[in-house]
């Protein structure tokens, strides 16, 4: 979510009142979490929230649980393999993932994860289809909402679409246009 320029207290209520307008399920429902991000605007606040639903986290962490786990810390399936990618220095990119729950979208800068989209798999196999439209948009909010530049997107397709990838290449031309013209 990015906000403009505001102290702490009224960020905390700005942020409160973004959760209550934008979860599918009652606040008092979920776990949340939010971090501050440096996104190069002084004149913008960025943060990045995440939240779940109590009742699902509570059953998932059940089993472990339930077998006299310690669970240390659960994370977005990006976030571990952007880990491979050496996210610290690359310029902005696009991380996707698709797998059989649907296709996972992550804006990364500067070694973080600025925004996140899941969306998912409807049974139809269309997933791939609707990738590069998604990869438009994403990178449409990135330089809108974020200031950043997205030139590359990175594709971890473990569901086997290489027969759809010659044409989300041809989708996504614009981005090699846009890389020739610097």
């Amino acid at each position: 979510a990015i906000f403009p320029l505001m102290n702490d207290k009224t960020l905390e209520e700005a942020i409160q009142l973004k959760l209550e307008t934008s979860l599918p399920w009652p606040l008092r429902e979920a776990y949340v979490d939010w971090k501050r991000v440096d996104i190069g605007d002084s004149k913008k606040i960025a943060i990045f929230i995440t939240a779940i639903s109590k009742p699902i986290l509570d059953s998932y962490l059940g089993i472990f649980l339930g077998g006299k786990w310690r669970v240390a810390a659960c994370e977005f399936h990006l976030m571990s393999l952007a880990r491979l990618l050496n996210i610290e220095t690359r310029a902005p990119f696009i991380f996707v993932l698709l797998d059989e729950d649907g296709a996972e979208f992550g804006i990364f800068h500067r070694g973080m994860m600025l925004s996140h989209y899941l969306e998912k798999a409807d049974g139809s196999g269309a997933i791939g289809e609707r990738l590069g439209s998604q990869a438009r948009s994403l990178t449409t909010y990135a330089a809108g909402e974020l200031g950043l530049k997205i030139t590359t997107i990175i594709l971890f397709d473990k569901i086997g679409i290489e027969h759809q990838i010659a044409e989300l290449e041809k989708e996504l031309e614009f981005l090699k246009t846009e890389k020739r013209k610097e």
